[in-house]
């Protein structure tokens, strides 16, 4: 018997196992592809965010209202809810920003104050 060579046997499990670890290596691809995907949308979510609390700490106290209806920006959809507490002159207000987009979502809340 001549055991120079490799048997069919031995080369279809060769095969599989490098078609397993193929696939391995395809699915890991498309994780990566859709974290940094996620990561790009988080990014302009925070970005915009941010953007619009910064706008609605720089107005004036008594004119800082909610906006539950929203405003679409980049694909995402921008409210944020203003509710009061205390009395002028100690009256402040909390903001709470939430950015929304396919089915997820960030929140940035602050706190202004009348003084």
């Amino acid at each position: 018997m001549n055991k120079k060579g490799f048997t069919l046997i031995e080369i279809l499990v060769a095969l599989a196992l490098f078609a397993l670890g193929a696939l391995a290596l395809a699915h890991m691809q498309v994780l990566s592809i859709r974290g940094g995907t996620f990561g790009k949308q988080a990014l302009t979510a925070t970005t915009l965010g941010e953007q619009t609390l910064e706008g609605i700490k720089n107005t004036a106290f008594n004119a800082i209202a909610s906006n539950t209806t929203g405003v679409t920006q980049q694909g995402m959809t921008i409210t944020w809810t203003v509710n009061t507490f205390g009395t002028t002159p100690n009256q402040y207000k909390t903001i709470t920003v939430t950015v929304t987009w396919e089915g997820k979502s960030i929140n940035f809340t602050t706190i202004v104050s009348q003084v």
